[in-house]
């Protein structure tokens, strides 16, 4: 009787002669189903791990980007002035006078690696900067960066620190850590007020840098014809070049600066 139905017609085919074509399409489907799942747990566990992995913030910060402030933080942040750099900052001769009364160092050194005097300089202080000099502070002391006060002074156009400096004996044409001097300093900063200050103190025309560079070819790299006419009319070549071959002309050029491109041109570079 079995696979058989009323009595003179043929029964539903049997169960057993269907299953094995079942199964045959439906196990492609359950494999797939099965590493979809492991590919799932496996990216779960991944995303667990990354999110255990960062530092909880704090509540400040959440809140801060929560009003749409930044919360990037500096990679190194830097250390905080000394208090004797603070007073020199703020001019204040008691209390540097009192510092260094209790024994703070005069040649301390800033997150920059300045020292006091340097800082007066960069404050155009020169009453500071004179009280520092004759508490026997090192005029030609380096920064980080091997630039001394007077440099640090050029860059800044600090014109009346420049001048304390150069009266106490600062050598004009020192060069920092890129070879660098004063003047070609404040060329390339587009001081005009410190390069002409040091041309008239008589700061060396034609000194290069690493890259070959004198204060001209600075200058037209910075694009200020004010500078440029400073230079050249003191005297500076028109036709000396860097290391790349460049002139002061063709720096300009290179740089897209029109203004001073015709300049030059006008006075045959």
């Amino acid at each position: 009787m079995n696979g058989s139905g009323p009595v003179g017609q043929p029964g539903p085919p049997a169960l057993e002669t269907r299953s094995p074509n079942v199964a045959g399409c439906l196990l492609p489907a359950v494999i797939f189903l099965i590493v979809l799942a492991i590919l799932g747990g496996v990216a779960f566990y991944l995303q667990a791990r990354k999110s255990s992995e960062k530092p909880a913030r704090a509540p400040a910060e959440r809140a801060a980007e929560s009003a749409g402030h930044s919360t990037s933080v500096p990679k190194k942040a830097k250390a905080p002035a000394s208090p004797l750099h603070d007073a020199v900052k703020r001019g204040d001769k008691e209390a540097v006078a009192r510092l260094l009364g209790e024994g703070k160092d005069l040649e301390s050194l800033d997150h920059d690696g300045r020292t006091p005097l340097a800082i007066a300089a960069r404050y155009d202080d020169p009453e500071m900067v004179k009280f520092l000099l004759d508490r026997g502070a090192k005029i030609e002391a380096r920064d980080k960066d091997g630039r001394t006060p007077l440099m640090l002074a050029a860059r800044h156009s600090c014109v009346k620190a420049m001048k304390a400096l150069l009266d106490a004996g600062a050598k004009i044409d020192a060069q920092d850590r890129d070879g660098r001097t004063a003047l070609a300093i404040a060329a390339r900063k587009a001081q005009p007020a410190a390069v002409k200050f040091l041309l008239e103190h008589g700061a060396a025309l034609e000194v290069r840098d690493k890259d070959g560079r004198t204060p001209l070819i600075l200058a037209a790299k910075a694009g200020d014809v004010q500078v440029l006419k400073l230079l050249v009319e003191a005297g500076a070549d028109l036709n000396a070049r860097d290391k790349s071959g460049k002139t002061a002309l063709r720096r300009a050029v290179k740089e897209g600066h029109r203004e001073a491109e015709e300049y030059l041109r006008s006075v045959g570079g």
